[in-house]
């Protein structure tokens, strides 16, 4: 890997697995649910096939392999081609940081609607910037979204790295919550309008 390209991410070999990378990234019992599912048809694949041949006749083993097969087609290459495309995504846009700085720099300047839209624009690339996402939450509190400010905080207390955060995240939710602070950008909205 070159200088000047991104980092990718460190659990790419977790996608030939099915249902590995939600489980790892995520948590998700979805997820798990699926991994295990795999596992168990994979060992009754192996065990039929290799270690006791005779448990099941030709027709039924050959079921059973092509369900894992099948399973592994419909659930993993989903996963690869999504990993695949992030990369390429990270690649092509070498330039994900400088966007985030520009979107930063544009933030500081009051240009609200500016940063947003980069902002946005970086969240389709990586949407799991955990960075970019939780600048938009501040942004979003900023200009009196609050619903959408909480959501994205939500999303980055749940996103993969999202921990790194946690006192902004709390800082931020007490801003949502602060009497001084929703009637300050209420009153500031009801002025614009």
């Amino acid at each position: 890997m070159s200088k000047n390209q991104p980092p990718l991410p460190k659990a790419d070999f977790l996608s030939v697995w099915p249902g590995l990378p939600g489980l790892w990234c995520h948590g998700s019992i979805r997820a798990l649910a699926v991994a295990l599912f795999f596992s168990n048809l994979l060992v009754v694949a192996i065990l039929a096939t290799f270690v006791w041949p005779e448990l099941l006749r030709m027709g039924p083993k050959a079921v059973v392999c092509f369900s894992v097969a099948v399973f592994w087609a419909v659930f993993s290459i989903p996963q690869i081609r999504a990993q695949l495309q992030r990369r390429k995504d990270l690649r092509s846009n070498g330039n994900l940081k400088h966007l985030f700085r520009v979107a930063q720099t544009e933030y500081l300047r009051g240009n609200w609607f500016q940063a947003e839209s980069l902002l946005t624009q970086l969240l389709d690339v990586y949407t799991d910037d955990v960075d970019a996402r939780l600048l938009l939450a501040t942004l979003l509190r900023r200009i009196g979204r609050f619903e959408a400010s909480a959501k994205q905080l939500d999303y980055v207390e749940q996103a993969p790295g999202g921990h790194r955060w946690r006192l902004e995240i709390e800082g931020e939710r007490r801003l949502l919550a602060s009497p001084a602070a929703t009637g300050l950008t209420k009153s500031a909205a009801i002025e614009a309008a």
